[in-house]
């Protein structure tokens, strides 16, 4: 236990502390665009292999190398600063897809079928929409104007400030199981208290500190970063379920690997850009 907050507190601390240095200076400091593409693109990378070796459990083989290069190239495309692309970034994902899609198939096509079956195929596609399209969001909210900026400030902070309330409450009040199938630890007590933690963080970060949005609108951001957050952890571990591992990864001592910290962020960014986009 000690371990694990200790860990967890390095790790928040430093991405935290990156993402303000970042939010303040975004204007000034243009390093910040080449260590935000590096981060996303090592943690696509970790996020991948460790899907990909999880596929390999149920006999899949995913395209691993072709949707790497992709997710860097979407990520690079996405990410302003670099020099790659100009102007609105958010316009560009749908066409990186729709182009990363193409290559896929050519690609299939030229291994042949006997080399990539269907089901490797939907695997490969998979691995792409799970890991690569979040992750792409993430990038989307920064190119935004300050508000989707704050909006991805508030993502991780709500996102993972759920976990540290929910791991405190199970441990210490948490009885009744709530999905004991898909993940034996998680309870009921640990799991409201994640969503109200992230619903007070929600508030916090969007209206006590940056404010950006009002009272109501902040909560309600809060609130939905929680469950997306709960989701994205639960779908984790129906995917390992299904594949028989415990842990994605040895890769960090108590949290496992690069998927298990990301897995609540991924099904959250989707959730997070609505807000700028529908209220800006």
């Amino acid at each position: 236990m000690k371990t694990r907050f200790l860990l967890g507190g390095i790790m928040a601390v430093a991405f935290g502390a990156f993402l303000i240095v970042d939010y303040v200076g975004r204007d000034s400091l243009w390093w910040c665009d080449y260590i935000f593409l590096l981060l996303l693109a090592l943690l696509s990378l970790g996020a991948l292999t460790e899907l990909c070796a999880m596929a390999q459990e149920l006999r899949l083989r995913p395209m691993f190398r072709t949707v790497l290069v992709l997710t860097c190239f979407i990520l690079a495309l996405e990410v302003r600063g670099t020099g790659i692309i100009a102007g609105d970034s958010a316009s560009a994902l749908p066409l990186s897809l729709g182009l990363a899609l193409v290559l896929i198939a050519v690609v299939a096509l030229w291994r042949g079928y006997k080399d990539v079956a269907l089901r490797d195929l939907s695997a490969t596609v998979f691995g792409l929409f799970y890991i690569t399209l979040p992750m792409t969001l993430l990038a989307t909210l920064r190119n935004m104007e300050r508000e989707g900026h704050a909006v991805l400030v508030a993502l991780v902070v709500c996102v993972k400030g759920a976990d540290v309330f929910a791991y405190v409450a199970g441990r210490f009040f948490g009885r009744r199981k709530i999905v004991p199938r898909l993940s034996p630890g998680k309870t009921v007590v640990g799991t409201l208290a994640g969503l109200g933690g992230a619903t007070l963080l929600g508030w916090l970060t969007l209206t006590a500190i940056l404010d950006v949005y009002a009272a109501p609108t902040a909560l309600t951001f809060g609130a939905c970063m929680g469950l997306a957050g709960f989701a994205g952890d639960i779908f984790e571990s129906r995917v390992k379920r299904e594949t028989g591992i415990k842990d994605s990864a040895r890769l960090i001592p108590e949290f496992g690997g690069v998927l298990d910290i990301v897995d609540s962020i991924l099904l959250a960014a989707p959730v997070a850009l609505a807000f700028p986009m529908l209220l800006g």
